[in-house]
Protein backbone atom coordinates (compact mmCIF):
# COMPACT_ATOMS: atom_id res chain seq x y z
CA UNK A 1 0.00 0.00 0.00
CA UNK A 2 1.43 3.36 -1.22
CA UNK A 3 0.79 6.31 0.66
CA UNK A 4 -2.51 7.80 -0.17
CA UNK A 5 -3.70 5.02 -1.95
CA UNK A 6 -7.58 4.37 -0.37
CA UNK A 7 -8.48 0.88 1.10
CA UNK A 8 -12.09 -0.13 -0.19
CA UNK A 9 -14.58 0.44 1.98
CA UNK A 10 -18.43 -0.50 1.96
CA UNK A 11 -20.74 1.74 -0.21
CA UNK A 12 -18.26 2.56 -2.73
CA UNK A 13 -16.80 4.93 -0.02
CA UNK A 14 -12.82 4.54 1.15
CA UNK A 15 -10.95 4.48 3.68
CA UNK A 16 -7.68 6.57 4.52
CA UNK A 17 -4.45 5.20 4.62
CA UNK A 18 -3.76 2.83 7.84
CA UNK A 19 -0.51 3.48 9.75
CA UNK A 20 0.66 1.22 12.14
CA UNK A 21 3.03 3.07 15.13
CA UNK A 22 4.74 0.27 17.04
CA UNK A 23 6.20 1.46 20.37
CA UNK A 24 9.58 -0.07 20.29
CA UNK A 25 11.70 1.97 23.26
CA UNK A 26 11.02 1.44 26.86
CA UNK A 27 9.20 4.65 27.78
CA UNK A 28 6.95 5.10 31.11
CA UNK A 29 3.37 4.93 30.24
CA UNK A 30 2.90 8.55 29.79
CA UNK A 31 5.98 9.34 27.36
CA UNK A 32 3.98 6.54 25.38
CA UNK A 33 1.12 8.09 25.60
CA UNK A 34 2.29 11.65 24.94
CA UNK A 35 3.93 10.29 21.68
CA UNK A 36 0.70 8.33 21.05
CA UNK A 37 -1.03 11.44 20.74
CA UNK A 38 1.64 13.03 18.93
CA UNK A 39 1.64 10.65 16.13
CA UNK A 40 -2.56 10.89 16.01
CA UNK A 41 -2.05 14.81 15.67
CA UNK A 42 -0.17 13.85 13.05
CA UNK A 43 -2.10 11.33 11.28
CA UNK A 44 -5.39 13.62 11.71
CA UNK A 45 -3.39 16.30 9.75
CA UNK A 46 -2.44 13.83 6.83
CA UNK A 47 -5.67 11.89 6.94
CA UNK A 48 -4.70 8.93 7.81
CA UNK A 49 -5.80 6.07 10.46
CA UNK A 50 -3.37 5.36 13.58
CA UNK A 51 -3.23 2.04 14.80
CA UNK A 52 -1.35 1.91 18.08
CA UNK A 53 0.69 -1.16 18.84
CA UNK A 54 1.48 -0.95 22.83
CA UNK A 55 3.06 -4.46 22.58
CA UNK A 56 6.70 -4.86 21.61
CA UNK A 57 8.86 -7.08 24.10
CA UNK A 58 11.25 -3.97 25.25
CA UNK A 59 8.31 -2.45 26.13
CA UNK A 60 7.98 -1.65 30.34
CA UNK A 61 4.54 -2.94 30.23
CA UNK A 62 2.21 -5.35 29.17
CA UNK A 63 -1.50 -5.78 28.25
CA UNK A 64 -3.70 -8.02 30.40
CA UNK A 65 -4.16 -11.58 29.47
CA UNK A 66 -5.69 -11.94 25.82
CA UNK A 67 -4.57 -8.42 24.95
CA UNK A 68 -0.86 -8.16 24.97
CA UNK A 69 -1.47 -4.59 23.13
CA UNK A 70 -1.54 -2.45 25.60
CA UNK A 71 -2.88 0.40 24.38
CA UNK A 72 -6.13 -1.82 23.03
CA UNK A 73 -6.76 -2.71 26.87
CA UNK A 74 -7.22 0.91 28.04
CA UNK A 75 -8.46 2.93 25.05
CA UNK A 76 -9.90 2.33 21.47
CA UNK A 77 -7.64 2.69 18.31
CA UNK A 78 -7.81 6.12 16.97
CA UNK A 79 -8.69 4.51 13.08
CA UNK A 80 -11.53 3.27 14.40
CA UNK A 81 -13.12 7.06 14.43
CA UNK A 82 -12.72 7.11 10.80
CA UNK A 83 -12.78 3.30 9.90
CA UNK A 84 -14.81 0.67 10.10
CA UNK A 85 -13.65 -2.30 12.95
CA UNK A 86 -14.27 -4.95 9.85
CA UNK A 87 -12.76 -3.16 7.24
CA UNK A 88 -9.51 -2.21 9.36
CA UNK A 89 -9.18 -5.91 10.86
CA UNK A 90 -9.24 -7.04 7.35
CA UNK A 91 -6.40 -4.23 6.47
CA UNK A 92 -4.56 -5.22 8.97
CA UNK A 93 -4.45 -8.86 8.24
CA UNK A 94 -3.84 -8.48 4.78
CA UNK A 95 -0.45 -6.29 5.45
CA UNK A 96 -2.75 -3.25 3.99
CA UNK A 97 -1.22 -0.28 6.14
CA UNK A 98 2.22 1.64 6.53
CA UNK A 99 4.31 1.54 9.80
CA UNK A 100 5.95 4.07 11.76
CA UNK A 101 9.58 2.35 11.10
CA UNK A 102 9.43 2.63 7.55
CA UNK A 103 7.93 6.33 7.37
CA UNK A 104 7.59 9.14 8.96
CA UNK A 105 4.73 10.28 10.81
Amino acid sequence: LLAGTPLPMALGAAAPPVLVWRCRHPHGLFSMFSLALGHALTCEQNGWALVVDWSGQDLLYRGPPGEPNLWSAFFRQPAELSVPGDVLRSALSQGHYLETEKHEA
